[in-house]
């Protein structure tokens, strides 16, 4: 990567912790979206300084967001030379997706097995709301729309909300994140090369569900998970 540094804003203005419990709490989300969106792309040195002229906010706090994204897998702390973001390999996806498939199918399994008809409302009505967004941006088909992005895991939460294990729900939503580093990838590509119905595929996901039909869900699920690390295997956007 020739760009080494975050763009910082020319006014940059205090940051807003907003609904977060904590200063700590709103900054891991700050970093973990300039990690997602491709601001930060991996490999890319993480800047603590520019981090704090950008945000205006305590190292501590910047610091201490960077370890918690360290244990999440989405960044690597190097000895003496700082932060950096998570590079992507072809080694690294698969194992990512061979986790997810086991992580999810079993939240989903067991979320058939416990889920109420509150549950299944809440399914469809993110479905509906996911049916209803772009999944690209408007005037850059190379990029996804945030809200999507944003909307694509709330359906995919509501899937599982049923399950009744958190251990499990914390696995699903740390491996999601480092997934959608992957997804954003392959805009510039699958826009020029569309192939799959994703709608489709939720919608059939969704119907599995709520019929109750966990051998279905589960299928459907890994191949949804599958067919995206596929792809980017195939065009060799993860090397490595």
């Amino acid at each position: 990567m020739t760009n080494t540094s975050l763009a910082v804003p020319a006014e940059a203005v205090p940051f807003d912790r907003g609904r977060h419990p904590s200063l700590r709490a709103a900054m891991i989300d700050a970093i973990r979206e300039d990690l997602l969106s491709g601001l930060l792309p991996p490999g890319q040195r993480i800047s603590v300084k520019e981090l704090h002229r950008r945000f205006r906010t305590g190292f501590s706090a910047i610091r201490e967001a960077l370890c918690q994204l360290v244990a999440d897998g989405m960044v690597i702390a190097e000895d003496q030379r700082g932060f950096r973001a998570a590079p992507v390999s072809a080694r690294d996806l698969a194992d990512l997706t061979r986790v997810r498939i086991e992580i999810e199918t079993i939240a989903i399994r067991d979320a058939i097995a416990n889920g109420d008809t509150d549950w299944e409302a809440q399914i469809v009505a993110e479905f509906h709301r996911l049916s209803q967004l772009r999944s690209r941006v408007t005037t850059d088909t190379r990029r996804i729309n945030p809200a999507y992005t944003q909307q694509h895991r709330r359906f995919h939460d509501a899937l599982i909300a049923a399950c009744p294990s958190d251990w499990i729900k914390r696995f699903h939503t740390t491996l999601d994140h480092n997934a959608e580093r992957y997804r954003e990838l392959i805009v510039s590509y699958y826009s020029a090369n569309h192939v799959r119905d994703i709608l489709e595929e939720h919608r059939a996901m969704m119907d599995a569900v709520l019929a109750r039909d966990a051998d279905r869900a589960m299928k459907l699920v890994a191949q949804h998970i599958n067919d995206t690390a596929e792809i980017l295997l195939r065009i060799g956007i993860a090397q490595g």
